[in-house]
């Protein structure tokens, strides 16, 4: 179990996700930051799923409103919430695409406490 013993500190997030960009870890320092960050992203399949049943139900409404031809602006808003879940939904997947990468190729840092 990945304890939260690991906080981050000032400018830690640009290293962290450096090293699940990289797929390793220059510093050893934030080895279990970098862990733990990559672990939530995996685990949390329940954000993917939520921004792609938002993005779902976004589509429907921008042809539904394409079809009953309502007001421009307000088609153009719908249209535009579904572009922003697309691109949330792009950069999900590709944080848990990188994490996945990470954690396979790295073993878990020893807890502090843990006698290692």
């Amino acid at each position: 179990m990945i304890s939260d013993d690991a906080k981050p500190s000032r400018g830690s997030w640009r290293v962290v996700w450096r090293a699940l960009r990289v797929g390793h870890g220059d510093d050893p320092r934030y080895a279990a930051l970098t862990w733990q960050t990559g672990d939530r992203n995996v685990r949390n399949g329940w954000l993917f799923v939520f921004f792609a049943v938002c993005l779902a139900i976004q589509a429907i409404l921008v042809v539904v409103r394409l079809a009953r031809g309502d007001e421009l602006s307000d088609t153009v808003a719908t249209a535009a919430t579904a572009m922003c879940l697309a691109v949330g939904l792009g950069f999900i997947w590709v944080a848990r695409q990188r994490s996945k990468r990470y954690l396979e190729r790295n073993s878990a840092p020893p807890q502090p406490g843990s006698g290692w």
